[in-house]
């Protein structure tokens, strides 16, 4: 058999094509019956598998158009060699070529997908060298081109080896039919393909994305632990300054330093929350407590700033004690924010409004019923440009000039709406229409019942009792910083700077309140706390988790692993006095217990 060359081809063309014939013979009736069965089953086997469809396809048409064999070519184009077709699925005769090549150009597959129609070969081998290893020869070959919507992708095909068996337009239409049923099932094979892939790339981005999340997350934690490590010795040193310098002239430098110290720690508090916003970790801890603490706290907070600026606040509110079912830590954060944002926000000398009202529902005043809170903070400041409203609770916002002057990290707003969501009430801000400055409002369906016994939270303050208590920190400068403030309460105070000390002192100490920094080099705080439980006389001892890190996986774990509270650092002295009183049995007032991120 000769090498093909062009002109075997041309004469392939000339003389095997005889697709006319097909017109003229006589033609068997449809079997339409016979048909649907077939696109039935292989509808079906497309369910299973592409490969089951096409083994199934080439069975089902040898046996429609009563062929010796049947087979589907696909087109195939490796990198670096010639276009071939690969017998993909056979049935008959020709099974045993199954996944063999056959060249573009050597074969009668690449004829058809040439001329892009139907066409009937007589005798191929003869012309073909590809196909003379066929055997018995073949008489005829019957191929149709599979379509499909991105260019030529194969052909379906049948062979007579018997010459008493030869095809009509019947099976022509047989052999189109499957070649259009496999053309669409392939298509959807391909788009099925390419929307995994897509699926799969999105969803490696979106762990990608994950991942930097994580990490970024990470980073932001020890940032705040790095950076609140440091604040402790300065804001102990400055409280402790202020009862040794009582004096006109240290207040005033004293007061910036404050005030700047709280500026600093603000911001550390809000970077680690925009962390724990984006992961849902920031928690409500719902309790009973009065709401008119909730608000002198707030007030206090930003009084240092009010007076700076030369604001006057003003605040409007029911005389007599409302009690509330809320996180107090978290609802005076939220009045906090809000104020500070109309104290920073506003011209100095500008009015703010702070006015607290009860509601049986919203718009309804105070009734023998009332649930719901509402707090209205109003101010005569420079506004919101009206662009930037619906998207002012977004996270990171900073709306209009004078915020991105003022500075902050335009998270406040965001946290804002994730706590006040977080009691099931909602938080709205709007331009005011007569005067400069803008106005918040906030719905809180939180009203509780009054106690049995009025004026329960209303102790007054008093001098806690002295305590033995145990600094542990590897920071020197926290532990003696903090000691000194301590010790002009008349406590008395024993200081270790490892683990291993702490531990040899413990016994002999006798500690009523033990205050231990979580993450220490070598033996870190959790493991001093498994030590220390089993010591005979611990049983007495309160211990305090403290750390930079205010994460609440790390609460959670410090009060599994035995604390008795968890404090971050800088450790508020009142916080602390209030896990003293505890202890050391005085009365002082629980009216703002729950202004701390620490729990039983």
């Amino acid at each position: 058999m000769p090498t093909p060359t062009n002109r075997s081809v041309r004469d392939a063309r000339r003389e095997s094509l005889i697709t006319d014939q097909l017109l003229t013979r006589a033609s068997r009736d449809p079997d339409y019956q016979a048909e649907a069965n077939a696109l039935r089953g292989l509808a079906r086997a497309l369910a299973s598998s592409d490969d089951a469809m096409l083994d199934l396809l080439a069975r089902e048409a040898a046996r429609l158009c009563n062929a010796g064999s049947a087979g589907i070519s696909v087109l195939e184009s490796p990198a670096g060699r010639p276009a071939s077709f690969r017998w993909a699925a056979l049935a008959g005769h020709c099974v045993p070529l199954l996944n063999t090549y056959r060249p573009f150009d050597d074969s009668v597959c690449g004829i058809t997908l040439e001329l892009g129609r139907p066409e009937l070969f007589r005798a191929p081998q003869q012309y073909f060298s590809s196909i003379e290893l066929i055997e018995p020869p073949v008489v005829e070959a019957l191929l149709v081109p599979i379509p499909v919507k991105n260019g030529p992708w194969g052909a379906i095909w049948v062979m007579s080896h018997d010459s008493s068996a030869l095809f009509d337009a019947e099976d022509l239409r047989l052999l189109t039919s499957l070649a259009d049923f496999t053309g669409a099932a392939m298509e959807v094979a391909r788009l099925k393909e390419i929307a995994e892939q897509r699926a799969a790339e999105s969803e490696a981005a979106q762990a990608a994305i994950r991942d930097v999340e994580r990490h970024k997350d990470a980073f932001i934690a020890t940032l705040s632990h790095e950076l609140r490590s440091p604040l402790a010795p300065v804001s102990a040193a400055l409280q402790t300054l202020r009862r040794l310098a009582p004096g006109p002239a240290a207040a005033q430098p004293l007061d910036i330093a404050t005030r700047q110290l709280a500026r600093l720690q603000r911001l550390i508090g809000d970077l680690f929350d925009a962390s724990r916003l984006r992961s849902g970790k920031v928690s409500v801890t719902l309790a009973r407590c009065l709401l008119g603490d909730i608000v002198k706290d707030a007030v206090t907070a930003v009084t240092p700033m009010v007076d700076i600026r030369r604001h006057r606040l003003l605040v409007v509110a029911p005389e007599a004690p409302v009690y509330v079912i809320a996180d107090a830590v978290r609802l005076t954060q939220v009045l906090e924010n809000v104020l500070s944002n109309a104290a920073k926000y506003s011209p100095e000398g500008s009015r703010i409004q702070l006015e607290v009202s009860l509601e049986r529902e919203a718009g309804q005043m105070l009734g023998p019923r009332a649930s719901i809170v509402r707090l209205t903070v109003s101010d005569t400041g420079y506004g919101i440009p009206v662009a930037d409203l619906p998207g002012v609770f977004d996270m990171y916002a900073q709306a209009g000039a004078h915020v991105r002057r003022e500075g902050g990290l335009g998270i406040g707003l965001a946290l804002v709406k994730y706590l006040v969501e977080a009691h099931r009430g909602t938080v709205s801000i709007r331009n005011n229409e007569q005067v400069p400055g803008t106005t918040v409002s906030i719905l809180l369906p939180i009203v509780a019942d009054e106690p049995d016994e009025p004026g329960q939270l209303d102790a007054s303050r008093k001098r806690v009792t002295p305590c033995r208590i145990m600094l542990v920190d590897d920071d020197v400068d926290t532990v003696e910083a903090l000691a000194a403030l301590l010790a002009l309460e008349a406590h008395i105070v024993q200081t270790s700077t490892t683990a291993h000390e702490a531990l040899e002192k413990f016994s002999e100490f006798a500690p009523d309140v033990a205050l231990i920094d979580l993450h220490m080099p070598q033996v870190d705080g959790f493991a001093l706390m498994r030590a220390l439980r089993g010591v005979s006389n611990s049983m007495n001892t309160i211990f305090v988790a403290v750390t930079g890190s205010v994460s609440t996986d790390e609460h959670d774990a410090s009060l599994d692993a035995g604390f008795d509270y968890h404090l971050p650092k800088p450790v508020d002295f009142d916080e602390l006095t209030r896990v003293l009183d505890k202890q050391c049995g005085s009365d002082l007032s629980q009216g703002n217990q729950g202004r701390h991120d620490c729990s039983v």
